[in-house]
Parts: C-alpha cells; sequence; structure tokens
C-alpha cells in the first residue's frame, strides 16, 4: 500500500534528493544518480512481489 502511494522509504528519498538538487545542497548528477538506484530499488521489489507474492526480506526484516 506505501508503495502505491508513494509513501514507501524509497520514494521518500527521491523527493528528498529532488528537494535537495532544487535548493543546491546536493549537485545534479549526484543527486540524480541517488534517485535512480531508490526507483530501480522500487521495479526490483515490484517484480519480487509479482513472483513470490510476499515483500522481499530486506523489507519484512527492516527495523
Amino acid at each position: 500500500m506505501q508503495v502505491r502511494n508513494k509513501t514507501n522509504r524509497f520514494d521518500l528519498a527521491i523527493e528528498a534528493f529532488e528537494t535537495m538538487i532544487r535548493r543546491g545542497v546536493l549537485n545534479k548528477e549526484k543527486g540524480t544518480k541517488l534517485a535512480q538506484k531508490c526507483r530501480q530499488k522500487l521495479v526490483e521489489h515490484g517484480k519480487f512481489i509479482r513472483i513470490h507474492g510476499i515483500n522481499p526480506n530486506e523489507i519484512e526484516q527492516w527495523q
């Protein structure tokens, strides 16, 4: 549900990176690269969930 609502850790990190780029806290190249890594993780997790029907351990075991 959090992925659908874009309130998961990756979407929040992407938003933070984009805000930092706009404010000049993070250079565009590095911020874009970090945001892309988060987007890729969302794609990978989506594939895992469709195959296995559950969240990956990285999500389930997170504390």
